[in-house]
């Protein structure tokens, strides 16, 4: 996507997601989820129109480029692949980069490991995952009647599953309510879990690497900025900074 267009789709990006997780939802809400969703079908659209008149070997150029076959997809097929990779390939990933250097810097002890060791950098990554995940609530429906722990689920119900809650589950994750980066959690439950888990586990892992790898090797001095609130972004399943202030010494290159 164009640089300049950066801005756009991340506000795109929060007024959808917003209605599914802001409660109660509220007429303003519904008006800025339709309104966004509309724009981006409509960029998405011109974005295949540029391609049309011009082909490109980028992701919608490929995808374009085979709608002509007999398994290809449609048009409606590809501008939905693309709106979902831009409203799941960005919202949780950057609340987990800003989660995973708030957390950090909150807790010198576990930045001074990574800093003697920066192979730790993965498995701080999971460990955020684990102890402040991006994402905390994910629906799920009951195919036929269940009980859990004594309550009855009956089939077709909505399921809210608590991804927060499982991940500090003491069972799998002794002293669950501290944050080790060396602890290399296993079985975690932040991309969910089976045929419905996250296709995007293994993009939203590197993305996050590369990004938190370059920030911290050229700012290795940073830190919070004590003269400015965070603002936070905390929604009913969302979890992650909007602005994390920090302060820098001078770049590492």
């Amino acid at each position: 996507m164009p640089a300049q267009d950066r801005h756009r789709i991340v506000q795109w990006s929060v007024d959808f997601i917003d209605f599914f997780n802001i409660f109660p939802i509220t007429v303003d809400s519904a008006t800025r989820m339709i309104e966004s969703t509309r724009a981006m079908q409509a960029y998405t659209l011109a974005l295949l129109e540029e391609r049309r008149r011009a082909p490109r070997e980028d992701f919608l150029g490929i995808l374009l480029r085979h709608a002509g076959t007999p398994d290809g997809p449609t048009t409606e097929e590809i501008v939905g692949n693309a709106m979902l990779l831009l409203l799941a390939g960005h919202a949780a990933v950057r609340n987990l980069i800003g989660n995973v250097v708030w957390l950090l810097l909150t807790r010198p002890d576990e930045n001074r490991k990574l800093d003697a060791d920066p192979t730790l950098l993965r498995a701080a990554i999971d460990e955020t995952l684990r102890f402040e995940p991006p994402v905390t609530l994910i629906p799920r429906i009951a195919l036929e009647p269940i009980s859990v722990c004594g309550n009855s689920i009956p089939a077709g119900a909505v399921v809210q599953l608590s991804l927060a809650a499982a991940n500090r589950d003491l069972a799998h994750f002794p002293d669950p309510d501290r944050f080790d980066i060396a602890r290399q959690p296993k079985q975690l439950m932040s991309f969910g879990h089976g045929p419905h888990g996250c296709a995007g586990v293994n993009l939203a892992r590197l993305q996050s690497e590369i990004a938190l790898r370059t920030l911290l090797s050229r700012h290795p001095e940073l830190a919070l900025d004590p003269e400015r609130p965070i603002t936070w972004y905390r929604t009913a399943a969302n979890r992650g900074p909007v602005n994390l202030p920090l302060k820098t010494a001078a770049i590492r290159a």
